[in-house]
C-alpha cells in the first residue's frame, strides 16, 4: 500500500478526513493526497460515468489538516 493511500481511503468512505501532522510535512501530505485521487482512475472513472467530477478541498487549522471529497455535477450534451 502506497504511503498517503490509506487517506484517500478514508476519504472516499467518508467524505471527511482530519489528520494531525506537523506544519512542516503539510504541504508534502496534500501533494500525496492529491496524487493518489489522480492515480485511482478507476474510481474516478467509476464517478464520471454517474455524472460527476472530484474535488478535494482542504482547510489547515494549525496542525490539523480536513480533506473533504466534494463531487461536482457535469454538464453534458445529453443535458442541453
Amino acid at each position: 500500500m502506497r504511503k498517503y493511500e490509506p487517506i484517500w481511503i478514508a476519504l472516499k468512505k467518508n467524505i471527511t478526513v482530519s489528520i494531525a501532522a506537523p506544519v512542516r510535512d503539510h504541504k508534502t501530505i496534500i501533494q500525496g493526497l492529491r496524487k493518489e485521487k489522480w492515480r485511482d482512475l478507476a474510481y474516478k472513472l467509476q464517478r464520471s460515468e454517474a455524472g460527476y467530477k472530484l474535488e478535494v478541498t482542504e482547510v489547515v487549522e494549525e496542525v490539523i489538516i480536513t480533506f473533504t471529497l466534494k463531487e461536482h455535477t457535469l454538464i453534458t450534451m445529453d443535458m442541453l
